[in-house]
């Protein structure tokens, strides 16, 4: 590989190194600019993410007394309960459990 660069004129260098530098210049760009995409991109998705998290907000319906009844008497699995009444399962759990809504539901009191 010496040897070749050895056989070289001046010029042919200079053109030789001049190629290199392009080259590497370019690769450094085309980095650069897929680093921008994938920001972007990532940007993009996080966008997304958070707009679907306010429109599940906005879609969720709260409880009130009523249905936190219906829930604690109901027999339906936790998760199908929850997609009915657009909560969290967790939600329904607390319920059942007494956590929330007690007042309501009458949990623990004889």
């Amino acid at each position: 590989m010496t040897d070749m660069y050895l056989k070289m004129t001046a010029t042919e260098l200079v053109m030789h190194y001049s190629y290199l530098t392009q080259a590497m210049v370019r690769h450094t760009i085309d980095i650069e600019t897929s680093r921008r995409a994938s920001h972007w991109m990532y940007k993009q998705r996080q966008e997304k993410a958070k707009e679907e998290t306010v429109k599940a907000k906005k879609k969720r319906g709260k409880l009130n007394a009523t249905k936190a009844l219906i829930i604690y008497k109901s027999r339906l699995p936790h998760v199908e309960l929850a997609r009915r009444y657009g909560v969290h399962h967790v939600t329904i759990s607390d319920i059942k459990s007494g956590r929330s809504w007690r007042k309501v539901t009458g949990h623990g009191s004889k």
